[in-house]
């Protein structure tokens, strides 16, 4: 965990460095993201502790069967898709904002120092709804 959180640091240190947007924009997004990350729990975990709520328990294993129909039937690669669940408390985790100037079809483009430009911005908020 301490290596990822330095790995973060100097994502946000080079990012800061690039001009493309604010200090605020990405300590929000690495603390938001590092937040969920901690909170995250194994959904066979969940499945077989008792005190999971009923509810809860059967919508993860309708998520287990899918991941397995994908896996079995459909042939497509799982991975780790799907295997971990984050009580958040709230119905939303990331907003994506797309711009377009007045009276335009083209979208505003924002740039990232590592996937290079995009027509939207994703945004993590954190206890917030946006506007």
């Amino acid at each position: 965990m301490k290596q990822l959180s330095q790995i973060y640091l100097v994502m946000l240190l080079i990012t800061t460095l690039s001009g493309c947007t604010t200090l605020g924009y990405y300590s929000q997004a690495v603390s938001g993201h590092l937040s969920l990350m901690m909170s995250t729990q194994s959904v066979s975990g969940l499945i077989d502790a008792p005190s999971t709520p009923t509810a809860l328990k059967q919508k993860l294993l309708v998520a287990n069967e899918a991941r397995q129909f994908a896996a079995h039937r459909l042939a497509l690669p799982v991975g780790d898709a799907f295997a971990e669940y984050a009580e958040l408390g709230r119905p939303w985790v990331v907003v994506n904002l797309v711009a377009v100037p007045e009276f335009s079809l083209q979208a505003h483009q924002w740039c990232y120092p590592v996937v290079g430009c995009q027509a939207y911005r994703g945004l993590l908020r954190v206890g917030e709804c946006p506007g």
